[in-house]
């Protein structure tokens, strides 16, 4: 029995570093989506508060990943206003543990206010 446990766990342990040695080949696509905000309790005081962001990406060499993303929040809450964001980003992924290092830009607009946010992250 103990065998068997072993060998069921080289197993998995082949399958998945095989899968994570593939998902970083030049040609493979990312896209992703979030929704937040949205509570399942609801009373009169509460306004309507709600979240969404696109993500989308391509590998264009093995390793290096260029990705596009959006950005929308709206909040009912009176003098808070809606936030946009749109942003592009290059990630370099490091295969033997799976981390990135990415860095880009991203353009945020809520009601008057306007900025442009470059940005360096480790993921």
């Amino acid at each position: 029995m103990l065998r068997m446990k072993k060998l069921v766990l080289a197993a998995a342990a082949l399958l998945v570093s095989l899968g994570a040695n593939a998902q970083f080949e030049s040609g493979k696509q990312y896209c992703g989506a979030s929704l937040t905000g949205l509570n399942l309790s609801y009373n009169g005081s509460q306004d309507l508060n709600f979240g969404v962001q696109a993500k989308a990406g391509y590998f264009v060499e093995d390793d290096w990943m260029l990705l596009g993303h959006a950005e929308y929040t709206h909040s009912g809450q009176d003098g808070v206003k809606d936030y946009f964001s749109a942003g592009v980003q290059a990630r370099y992924y490091i295969e033997q543990n799976g981390l990135y290092l990415g860095f880009g830009a991203k353009v945020v607009h809520s009601g008057s206010y306007n900025d442009f946010m470059p940005g360096v992250e480790v993921g």
